[in-house]
């Protein structure tokens, strides 16, 4: 998607890239969602393997939608 950012989201132990549409690509540039922010994120896309991979593979992405994602709570 062009004009979307791409950044690094992890459960605390694996990273992974992640492909933002543009509604969560003006809250990042918006700056209200920020390093170290929780998000909950479900139906979010894996794209780039048909099968299941290792989470150190680095050509695994997953693109995010502003629709399935919210503010986690600081517990």
């Amino acid at each position: 998607m062009e004009g979307s950012a791409v950044v690094e989201v992890t459960a605390g132990w694996y990273g992974i890239r992640a492909l933002l549409d543009r509604a969560l690509t003006r809250l990042l540039h918006d700056r209200k969602i920020v390093v170290g922010q929780k998000l909950i994120v479900y139906g979010a896309e894996l794209v780039g393997s048909e099968q299941a991979v290792s989470p150190l593979e680095v050509h695994v992405c997953i693109h995010e939608y502003a629709s399935t994602e919210r503010q986690g709570s600081n517990n």
